[in-house]
């Protein structure tokens, strides 16, 4: 199903398209780092001698690859579904003529290993993606990317896989798509996804992501900054969304510890300069108590040598308001190691 466009889902780093500028794209996607390969050899499978360039035109490089800028803005505009603008630049690349301009020498990283482990039907026919990811080393820890796509076909270029979203929050697939496992009858498996979900609603808006703070607009003497989290703008379409993975009193709870509140219409929160991830790796283990309880048991293994025994905490998903939600929201944040 993923025809040959499937290593778009292997990048290297994280992909938002929400957040990631054309000029992130161009150098992290479209060639990968010290490599002649990504995007543009995978659809145009170019030999790389017929591109590199040592000497190129403005002398900025000690060496470079040179890029018809036609098939890189096709890439732009059909893969990513973003506008092509030819007058930006970095100090990686640049556009000139008919040509794009993009240094080879950059260094590379860890290789890593890929998997896509789940896939489920949005509406308009889109799909929604999870990828499963590891570095290639003995230490290395799962990590998970998610994509929205359609699968598109070109006349020339054939079938290939339009992104609409992408990110490391599995919340993009979840407002995706309507809610229907809120059954008691509900599995393991399903359990799982919605701790998953609890798990990155929790660290990407209640620990301390910064990407959805205006630092430029604060109240109460800096101490709480204007905060949007994609369509969530207030306090009330907050702890509803909040609700959905936590009950009720846990969700108010959670808000209270950011001093979530209202100030002319927006929401502002606890400012957060930044905070480090737990050097550890969190597994789960689900039981059923009884129909309307099941006990989650969360196990930290850390990173460090000669620290304590593992430590182990306990939660339940419990069945409120015609949802399976958590009755605890005690997280350490480190990476969460799970089978979905």
């Amino acid at each position: 199903m993923l025809n040959r466009t499937s290593w778009i889902w292997y990048s290297n780093g994280d992909l938002d398209i929400n957040k990631t500028t054309l000029e992130e794209l161009i150098e992290r996607f479209i060639i990968l780092d010290s490599m002649p390969c990504g995007m543009y050899t995978n659809f145009w499978e170019i030999p790389e001698s017929d591109y590199i360039d040592v000497n190129d035109p403005k002398n900025e490089f000690s060496g470079c690859y040179k890029l018809n800028a036609d098939n890189v803005d096709w890439i732009i505009k059909n893969v990513f579904c973003l506008t092509p603008d030819r007058n930006i630049s970095s100090n990686n690349f640049y556009y000139n003529g008919d040509s794009l301009y993009r240094s080879s020498d950059l260094g590379g990283g860890l290789d890593a290993d890929y998997e896509v482990i789940d896939t489920i039907i949005l509406n308009n026919r889109k799909v929604g993606f999870t990828v499963r990811g590891k570095e290639d080393n003995d230490n290395g820890y799962d990590w998970y990317q998610y994509f929205i796509a359609e699968l598109k076909n070109d006349n020339t270029m054939g079938k290939y896989w339009s992104i609409y979203a992408a990110s490391r929050n599995s919340l993009i697939l979840e407002n995706g798509k309507t809610e229907i496992i809120n059954s008691k009858n509900i599995s393991i498996k399903d359990l799982t996804k919605k701790y998953n979900n609890a798990f990155d609603f929790y660290a990407f808006y209640i620990y301390g992501n910064t990407q959805y703070q205006d630092f430029d607009n604060t109240i109460k003497s800096g101490e709480l900054v204007l905060t949007e989290y994609g369509e969530i703008d207030t306090y009330s379409e907050f702890l509803n969304e909040a609700k959905k993975y936590f009950t009720e009193d846990i969700a108010i709870e959670l808000l209270k510890q950011i001093d979530a509140q209202d100030h002319n219409g927006k929401l502002y929160t606890k400012a957060n300069g930044g905070v480090g991830g737990a050097e550890c790796v969190e597994s789960i283990k689900i039981l059923k108590l009884n129909n309307v309880t099941y006990q989650v048991k969360s196990t930290y293994e850390w990173y460090f040598e000669g620290d304590d025994l593992p430590t182990v905490r306990e939660k339940n998903f419990v069945f409120e308001n015609n949802k399976w939600v958590l009755d605890n929201a005690d997280f350490i944040c480190g990476e969460l190691n799970i089978e979905l």
